[in-house]
């Protein structure tokens, strides 16, 4: 039950990767020695533009984060880009260009990232409107990293996730993050089948995190990988050696109902019946809001089924209350709805945003047993707020749980990937929304 539970929940989460580590090379001091006695280490630096184009924006971003990693060669520097036109095409034409000033600053460097209309997460604070953050990392001693893509989502999405994984998988892997063409997140069930694909390869132990690429208002954003924008593909980003990694969750629902309700008639994949009652009468009952309004998407999303787990709630996603042939239902779950399943309705707390995220952050600290942090990357979900002050709420919220001298660089997500309970479960990933997700990189 509670690996079902957590392959398909929704939550407002933070998971967080500390590895060993340092932000600038006279850190080094600090990293961990592998079996053979060498000094290993994941150097970083970030950065961040906001230049009058996009191009100046990127280029910015990228000088800054060499600068901060103390050297010009680089593994990988991942690059969000914040740039929105007045349409989808144009939109994609502005990160277009953020990206070759990324590109062209970075030399030789290999350079991958997506959009992130939605804003960015940074130390200087939160970035919107021609804002463009960068994360330059480097590995050192037995620290490696692997980044790879692929393009085959239209030859199926689970083929797509095995091979982006052979490509990149290892023997002493610790941390894979994946960054998606949003298009995908329109269909949950097929981001689960991505992520099945995945865990066909990455070993078990192995932390998984990131997020859909976030474009117009129709969320339809492609990545970028070198000098391409890649539509309907992905990007994966594998760190392997002597790196240590956590994970911390929370979330700002609340339980509408004190006891669970039985799923009592499904089809597998929709809710019908909620204890042998019709489920539009259940959630009308619990939250005042009557069948028409459930139609709206709006009021499926403050208001949605969840499972209890250790007293908290891990929600799963749906869509609106639908009625046609089939009847009156709620559809839209990752790995369905299976009768004899219990659930609870759980209500979005908008006061509980950002106390949740600040709250996630604990809890991940607590499991590294005293780890410090030197890098955070967020991955947040797009829907935990519109975009204004509680955007910069939650960024200061991950900084100062954090502390103010750890560097920060994410970016707010159309949707996002993480790793539930990693070191016990045997499921390794599994997609959500409402999520925050922290890439800490320390001592």
């Amino acid at each position: 039950m509670l690996k079902r539970v957590l392959e398909s929940m929704v939550a407002v989460l933070v998971l967080v990767i500390l590895v060993t580590g340092c932000s600038q090379p006279a850190d080094t001091g600090s990293a961990k020695p592998d079996e053979k006695g060498h000094s290993c280490a994941l150097l970083s630096g970030t950065g961040m533009g906001s230049g009058a184009s996009p191009e100046t924006a990127g280029s910015d971003a990228v000088v800054a984060a060499l600068k901060k990693l103390g050297s010009d060669s680089a593994d990988v520097i991942i690059v969000y880009a914040t740039c929105k036109g007045e349409d989808y095409e144009a939109t994609k034409e502005q990160a277009s260009l953020a990206f070759q000033g990324a590109t062209k600053a970075a030399g030789d460097n290999l350079v991958v990232g997506c959009m992130a209309t939605a804003g960015i997460l940074t130390s200087e604070g939160y970035g919107v409107s021609n804002s463009v953050g960068a994360v330059a990392l480097k590995g050192q001693g037995s620290v490696k990293i692997k980044v790879d893509k692929v393009n085959e989502f239209l030859e199926g999405m689970e083929k797509a996730g095995e091979t982006l994984a052979k490509k990149i998988a290892g023997d002493k892997d610790v941390a894979m993050i994946l960054l998606t063409d949003s298009n995908i997140s329109h269909n949950a069930p097929e981001v689960a089948n991505f992520l099945k694909g995945v865990k066909k390869v990455v070993a078990k132990g192995v932390a998984i995190a990131g997020g859909n690429s976030m474009g117009f208002d129709d969320f339809h954003a492609p990545v970028f990988y070198k000098d391409a924008l890649l539509e309907k593909g992905g990007i994966g980003i594998m760190l392997s050696g002597h790196l240590t990694v956590g994970i911390g969750i929370a979330n700002n629902f609340e339980f509408v109902n004190e006891k669970p309700m039985k799923i009592t008639k499904s089809d597998g994949k929709a809710i019908f019946t909620l204890d042998d009652k019709p489920v539009a009468d259940v959630v009308e009952a619990l939250t005042g809001v009557d069948k028409e309004g459930q139609k709206d998407i709006g009021a499926a999303l403050k208001n949605i089924f969840a499972y209890k787990v250790e007293d908290r709630p891990f929600i799963r996603f749906q869509r609106a209350l639908k009625e046609d042939d089939k009847g009156i239902y709620y559809d839209g779950f990752p790995n369905g709805m299976p009768e004899g399943d219990e659930v609870y309705v759980a209500r979005y707390n908008q006061e509980k945003l950002i106390p949740s995220s600040a709250q996630s952050v604990k809890n991940a600290l607590a499991s590294m047993g005293g780890a410090k942090p030197a890098l955070a990357m967020p991955f947040v979900c797009c829907g935990r707020a519109g975009v204004g002050q509680e955007q910069v709420g939650e960024n200061t919220a991950i900084r100062e749980t954090l502390g103010k001298d750890v560097p920060v660089m994410g970016f707010y997500a159309c949707g996002e990937y993480y790793t539930p309970d990693w070191k016990t479960e045997e499921e390794k990933a599994t997609y959500c929304q409402f999520s925050s997700i922290v890439l800490l990189i320390g001592n």
